[in-house]
């Protein structure tokens, strides 16, 4: 193991410094959103490459607003204290937090960032903060700092993965990367635009990097570097496209086994299918991603007698052996677990070997070691192949923590004042800063950091002139914005205006246009560019604004490559009710006097959806039914996205929403292309379709969007259908008459569950690939009846009917007749009856055909005792009306007809939230007849 002392370290930084760092010429804080909007030469205020549709007229962009953004994304209010109301409208960039930094970024680059961080970063926003120090003094408080914060956590080194990097730099062309960030490996020129990126393959490691690509806004929760939902591979594919680790030198020998176990086997007794060399315990060496076992062996050097605390930790089994005995054991399958134990071990060179085996899932493996005179950290730093390691080189440096450097770091941290920007906790308790500033107010412009030459202590930002203009006015004048400034400022600072336009700002660079890909070519602009946000609180419903801005989304996944990505709720929410105040027309929806009941209106909607009327289909797919062309948003998520004015408003003149939009007028001049339907009212229709689209993924499908349906057609007889139906369960029957009502009957309720009119069914899910899933009804006038058996004994009339299933109650299925012509009874038993159900079709002349049913009850005991407490549910709703002796109205949309209501005596009773009709069912010589007719 390779110690440098201090005093070599502060030689050799010394003399960096003044041959190397001071020659580069300094870099401003680069900001994206300044840099457009406010830093000379003046950029246009709209995209190069232009947004269709947002040609609206931009805010005008006042002076002091960059000001204050710099204040902002400088952090100012974090040294100069600022009322309460001014530091919440700032909502300023918080410094990364750093608990964990030591885990993350290798400590080399922390000491040379802490020495000059505009030389090791250029454009960074953080300050110089040892700018009035010597020489000597700046180099020891760097290294001192450098070992407390590399004390926070140990770093895992990881072999590079050529074929994971190829995936990372296609991730990075494509997902969003780029509309942020250089080009990096390409001919294309750095933009003043671009946040910057360091060599991070000299600041991470993989896994460091991994770990915040991960989630960014753990580290970083002002949201400036957002998440992008990735997961584990997509965030190791682009770690590995940054980070190189080319300059590892192997430290572990290894076997590798081919083999499924649920325990760490005698590897003794294998025959290895392959070894090498490798750094630490690095399982990509397996090539597979189960079945495999190693066994890596290596050297461990410690300079110091002692009890040395070692962990382990896995997913699958794992275990540590050191020196022939058995340190930690952590066999089995099993999630990712840790143990820990002990183990005495004397200066000099000891013996390790760590054996693992991986089943399925997840395959991890981590080991730590802590000492005297050793800080926790991963063991796989210490070791070796050799006796006598050799020395490390420039190019992958050891580095050890030395406590007292570490203790003197601790409070630079806080009198300099790192913590008055930076979070850390140590020991549980956050450190706090001893800077003592000026508050804001009392700030010169021309002085101090913000003067044009920093003398003293003060830090140095490394400001350009018109970065200082712009601090001079923000302080001068007084803190008054409009809330569209406000806005303006906050997509400005969070840069959301590198992708998208609002009010003629913003949108993608031309520089910047090729990074936008799109999966539907033929969509142009529209299925390449993130949509506009003018007038987004007008488009949109507060919640889905919300969930779109706290959470992303992906209802355009089909044709933008783009992804949308987190900023973090605190960062965003106040967008919320900014973007509605700011956009949201007061115009209401104008009334809609249909005469029809709503199912049959919704009827209306799915036709002029489908491919016999408007064709909507052709472009937007429809829940999982993919569109017959071009892949537009889905249809289905309409109604929980978009506010129905702003629906109603742009299906009447999409262009005026959208220039150029490929969306065509479904409704142009407002006038109509369907006359025979809804007699040809435009706004009647507009809202059969939006009432259609609100029932969302249980909407019908449109006609024309299932490619190659069979629709099963009944002609001169019924067509019976037995299979899994939407709504009738796993043991459904579906009917078709030719009279053009249906049926499904449910087999294991014994109920009547579903009736609608029109077409039958399509077999083709079930007739054609797995056949998986339920077949929807196909036609329109859909009603669901209520979900249990409708027969029960009650003993009081409050007595709720039960919910346990049919065959728990003791109900049988005996199957169906079937008539001379094909109609269908069916039959069940219970309770010592026998029930023959039989439904018939009404046809009406000039009006939709009904269903007529009948119910016999055969009683072949005398069972008087409990069949005069036997109740029929024939509906149940929110609300049933009695319109006549015997014809119920149920929720305002069908109606139910009780046959021989006077002598059955039907009751309406009110259960929980519900009404119910119930008829009492009245044996007479062991048998029963109830009759009802459904109108719909």
């Amino acid at each position: 193991m390779f110690v440098r002392s201090a005093c070599c370290v502060v030689l050799l930084i010394v003399g960096v410094r003044e041959s190397h760092l001071f020659a580069a010429e300094l870099v401003p804080p680069r900001l994206p959103g300044f840099e457009r909007f406010y830093a000379p030469p003046a950029h246009p205020p709209k995209a190069d490459a232009e947004e269709e549709g947002d040609d609206s007229e931009p805010i005008p962009l006042s002076p002091e607003t960059g000001g204050r953004v710099l204040l902002s994304e400088l952090n100012c209010v974090a040294c100069h204290a600022v009322d309460e109301e001014t530091r919440t409208r700032l909502a300023s960039k918080q410094a990364p937090v750093l608990d964990t930094i030591g885990a993350r970024v290798k400590p080399e680059w922390l000491r040379a960032y802490l020495l000059s961080p505009h030389t090791t970063k250029p454009g960074t926003t953080m300050p110089d903060l040892m700018e009035g120090l010597s020489e000597s003094k700046r180099a020891e408080d760097a290294e001192a700092l450098t070992h407390f914060l590399a004390s926070t956590g140990g770093l895992t080194l990881t072999n590079p993965n050529p074929a994971a990097a190829r995936k990372g730099a296609h991730l990075f062309r494509t997902s969003g990367c780029l509309a942020c960030h250089d080009a990096r490996g390409t001919d294309l020129r750095p933009l003043a635009t671009s946040v910057p990126l360091p060599d991070l393959e000299k600041k991470y490691t993989t896994s460091g990097l991994m770990s915040f690509l991960k989630d960014p806004l753990k580290s970083r929760p002002s949201g400036r570097m957002p998440s992008l939902g990735l997961n584990d591979e997509e965030a190791a594919s682009l770690a590995h496209f940054f980070v190189q680790d080319k300059n590892l030198s192997p430290t572990s020998k290894y076997l590798l086994f081919h083999g499924s176990w649920e325990k760490l086997p005698d590897f003794r007794e294998l025959k290895p299918v392959g070894d090498g060399e490798c750094f630490g315990f690095d399982l990509s060496v397996s090539g597979r991603a189960n079945d495999y076992a190693i066994q890596f062996t290596a050297l461990l050097n410690v300079q110091n007698d002692g009890e040395f605390q070692f962990w382990l930790g896995s997913d699958d089994g794992s275990r540590l052996v050191i020196d022939h005995d058995v340190v930690l054991d952590c066999d089995g399958i099993h999630p990712h677990q840790t143990v820990q134990g002990r183990k005495v071990l004397g200066a000099g060179q000891h013996q390790v070997v760590v054996e693992y085996f991986q089943g399925g899932g997840e395959a991890t493996l981590e080991v730590q070691i802590k000492g005297p005179g050793l800080p926790q950290q991963p063991l796989s730093g210490l070791l070796s192949l050799e006796a006598t390691p050799k020395p490390s080189t420039e190019e992958q440096p050891s580095f050890v923590i030395v406590p007292e450097l570490a203790a003197k770091g601790k409070e630079l941290f806080a009198s300099m004042g790192c913590a008055a920007c930076h979070v850390i906790n140590v020991d549980g308790q956050r450190i706090a800063s001893s800077l003592k500033v000026k508050p804001l107010v009392e700030v010169r412009p021309d002085s101090g950091c913000l003067a044009e030459h920093i003398s003293g202590n003060h830090p140095r930002y490394g400001l350009n002139a018109a970065q200082r203009a712009a601090l001079h006015l923000a302080l001068k004048v007084p803190f008054e914005e409009t809330l569209a400034e406000g806005v303006h400022r906050t997509l400005t600072t969070l840069n959301c205006y590198a992708c998208h336009q609002r009010n003629g700002l913003g949108g993608a660079e031309a520089e910047r246009d090729g990074a936008f890909e799109s999966r539907q070519r033929e969509m142009g602009n529209e299925g390449r560019l993130p949509p506009t946000l003018t007038g987004v609180g007008d488009k949109l419903r507060a919640d889905w604004l919300r969930q779109i801005l706290h959470h992303s989304s992906n209802d355009r996944q089909e044709y933008l490559v783009t992804r949308m990505p987190r900023y973090g709720a605190t960062n965003v929410e106040p967008l919320v009710d900014q973007f509605r105040k700011l956009d949201q027309q007061p115009d209401p929806l104008p009334p809609a006097d249909f005469t029809e009941p709503e199912y049959r209106v919704k009827a209306h909607g799915r036709l002029m959806v489908g491919g016999q009327s408007l064709s909507c289909i052709k472009c937007h797919d429809f829940g999982p039914h993919p569109s017959t062309g071009v892949r537009a948003i889905n249809l289905t998520s309409m109604h929980k996205r978009l506010r129905p004015e702003w629906f109603y408003r742009y299906v009447l003149d999409p262009q005026a929403y959208r220039r150029g939009t490929r969306m065509p007028a479904p409704w142009p001049f407002g006038q109509t292309t369907v006359r025979n339907v809804l007699n040809a009212d435009v706004n009647l229709q507009v809202q059969a379709v939006w009432l259609y689209l609100s029932d969302a993924e249980k909407a019908a499908v449109p006609a024309g969007l299932v490619r190659e349906p069979i629709e099963l057609k009944p002609t001169n007889e019924p067509i019976l259908y037995r299979n899994f139906i939407e709504g009738a369960g796993s043991r459904g029957i579906g009917v078709g008459y030719p009279e053009g009502v249906n049926l499904a009957f449910d087999a294991n309720e014994m109920r009547l569950a579903v009736i609608w009119h029109g077409a039958f069914i399509d077999a083709s899910k079930h007739w054609t690939g797995r056949g998986q899933g339920f077949a929807d009804p196909l036609g329109d006038d859909v009603l669901f009846l209520p979900q249990q058996s409708p027969l029960a004994i009650l003993d009081a009339l409050d007595q709720e009917f039960p919910a346990t299933p049919a065959r728990d109650r003791g109900f049988k299925f005996l199957g169906y007749r079937l008539d001379d012509s094909n109609r269908p009874t069916f039959r069940y038993s219970w309770n010592g009856l026998t029930i023959s159900d039989t439904p018939l079709p009404v046809a009406r002349e000039g009006q939709y055909p009904s269903l007529k049913r009948s119910l016999v009850f055969e009683n072949a005991p005398d069972r008087a005792d409990q069949t005069s407490r036997l109740w029929f549910r024939a509906a149940s709703g929110k609300s049933i009306t009695t319109e006549r002796t015997g014809l119920y109205q149920i929720e305002g949309v069908w109606k139910i007809e009780v046959e021989d209501s006077q002598t059955v005596q039907p009751l309406v009773r009110k259960s929980g939230e519900q009404q119910e009709l119930l008829i009492p069912v009245q044996l007479k010589n062991g048998k029963a007849r109830i009759a009802v007719h459904y109108v719909w």
